[in-house]
């Protein structure tokens, strides 16, 4: 009996050994709720968007399709990789690349809203990027499954990323999800107030679609 209980003692350790060691290799996905607020405090137009996408743009953009990205120099685009701040998400309509510029915002982006969390005491996360580069090809395949999509998007241009609003990455059990919404819309608001990028808040994609600005 006692040798039975000591084999069982054994067993629920390893079963919580190999469940810590699950949630340290493989991150949850924390989901938030969206909140009207944000659709008047982040309302800057396609228009105004477009207009500084092609201010900021690389030189050859857009591109007519993804062969094309071989022209371009390496200087006037760089490769967007996932790191400890954000994950780039499997792209479907997009390419993982933004002008310098664009990329520094970025990072910053993330940076600032990583202390805001650590500041705030929440559980770590990771910002989840959506969607970056689009070529002229991509924009018409999404216009078959999104009626939304538009032909001149401020994507084409390399300056321009959106941010998922409703969900982040983490490891912990019990993270405060509709904290996080929060303090990245308050890290956004932060960086256009000081001129450095345009925000919208998109409903329907659940994203912050936003484009650097030239004065970065």
């Amino acid at each position: 009996m006692k040798k039975r209980k000591i084999i069982l003692f054994i067993l629920l350790a390893l079963t919580g050994f190999i469940a810590l060691a699950y949630l340290a290799m493989n991150h949850l996905y924390v989901y938030c709720e969206g909140d009207n607020h944000y659709v008047s405090l982040f309302n800057d137009a396609q228009s105004k968007q477009l207009q500084a996408a092609k201010n900021a743009a690389f030189i050859g953009a857009p591109l007519k399709n993804r062969s094309a990205l071989c022209t371009i120099p390496t200087q006037q685009l760089e490769k967007v990789h996932s790191c400890r701040y954000y994950k780039v998400t499997r792209l479907t309509y997009s390419m993982s690349f933004l002008t310098p510029k664009a990329k520094e915002e970025l990072d910053a982006i993330a940076v600032d809203f990583h202390n805001k969390v650590k500041q705030n005491g929440l559980p770590k996360c990771r910002l989840l990027v959506t969607s970056l580069l689009r070529t002229q090809e991509d924009i018409e395949e999404l216009k078959e499954s999104n009626s939304n999509a538009v032909t001149n998007s401020a994507h084409l241009y390399g300056t321009t990323f959106d941010i998922s609003w409703s969900a982040y990455q983490t490891i912990s059990q019990k993270p405060l999800g509709p904290d996080y919404i929060k303090l990245l819309s308050e890290t956004l608001k932060e960086h256009r107030n000081k001129k450095k990028v345009y925000v919208k808040y998109e409903t329907r994609q659940k994203c912050f679609h936003i484009t650097v600005r030239e004065s970065v």
